[in-house]
């Protein structure tokens, strides 16, 4: 009996820093989570600020581009262990979204008309036009996964990186904790 006991608690203990161990995002994942809400914002403001055409010139433009980053995005949910977090991340966003455009919506159309002037009228990656724009919402902060090792002797530290950016609320984050859906 005691034998077995020293077995699960020696069990334990080796596994434990594994379960305790944080999801991580690659930057893949991070630039996916911007796309996302990039593509949010532009969704309600042709909504909203009747900029239906823009929205569809820049939906064809970057067609390939947007389906790559957003299975990109449902594979990051995927790997975390929850599809449906996935869903409901992207609700959030558009939740988001749209209640960002209830304290200034002059500021907001304004905000998109430059954003699809930008993605129409230059030829940049989505990455880079992603990248560049303004989001409108917090997302959350995400550590970045460790990177392999060149030397078997040296290892990065784990570092965070912020995803926050201009938003017109601190408590707009958006969870991307499967845990929490």
């Amino acid at each position: 009996m005691k034998k077995s006991v020293a077995s699960v608690l020696a069990l334990i203990t080796m596994t434990a820093p594994l379960a305790a161990a944080p999801k991580c995002a690659t930057p893949v994942d991070v630039a996916a989570f911007r796309s996302a809400a990039i593509q949010q914002q532009l969704m309600v403001a042709a909504l909203t600020c009747n900029q239906l055409d823009q929205y569809n010139r820049y939906v064809v433009a970057y067609r390939s581009e947007l389906q790559r980053s957003d299975n990109e995005l449902k594979s990051y949910f995927i790997r975390q262990g929850s599809e449906a977090a996935y869903d409901t991340f992207k609700t959030k966003l558009a939740n988001l979204s749209s209640f960002s455009t209830i304290g200034d919506g002059a500021g907001y159309c304004a905000t998109a008309g430059v954003s699809f002037d930008a993605a129409l009228n230059s030829r940049q990656a989505l990455d880079d036009f992603v990248a560049a724009q303004p989001l409108m919402i917090t997302l959350p902060q995400t550590t970045l996964c460790e990177a392999k090792p060149v030397e078997a002797s040296v290892r990065p530290a784990r570092s965070r990186v912020a995803v926050k950016l201009a938003s017109s609320r601190e408590d707009q984050a958006v969870s991307v904790n499967p845990a929490q859906h």
